[in-house]
């Protein structure tokens, strides 16, 4: 039931989102992409010792879900290509934030982290 009504959201999130004469991006590619971009926060969550992976991981389980539900059977493996190339290139992101030498990179890294994040949180109902 959760699934259904948070799909119902992002249908409607995404069609405000993409406003009136623009084609819409299909939304399992969208998925893809937040899934595989909270795959990385969490597992960077858990190497820091973070208290926000309890989070991380619901949140990433209800985009898993909603994953699952909007992938065609075709696209299965494209979508799961999408879905890595995500992950790695968000984790790349988290690393250059936390392990950089140069305090201005990290600092920008950081807020592309967390804006990237927040695009994605912005596809869920949160109660």
């Amino acid at each position: 039931m959760r699934t259904k009504q948070t799909l119902a959201g992002v249908v409607m999130a995404i069609s405000l989102w993409a406003g009136p004469g623009i084609a819409a991006e299909p939304l399992h590619h969208r998925f893809a992409d937040c899934t595989g971009k909270l795959s990385a926060q969490l597992e960077h969550e858990w190497l820091m010792s973070d208290a926000a992976a309890q989070d991380t991981e619901e949140r990433l389980s209800q985009f898993q879900d909603l994953l699952h539900a909007a992938t065609p059977t075709e696209q299965q493996r494209a979508t799961l290509h999408r879905r890595i190339e995500a992950k790695l290139s968000h984790s790349a992101v988290l690393t250059r934030a936390t392990f950089n030498t140069n305090a201005n990179d990290a600092a920008w890294a950081v807020r592309r982290a967390r804006a990237s994040i927040a695009q994605c949180d912005t596809l869920l109902l949160r109660g």
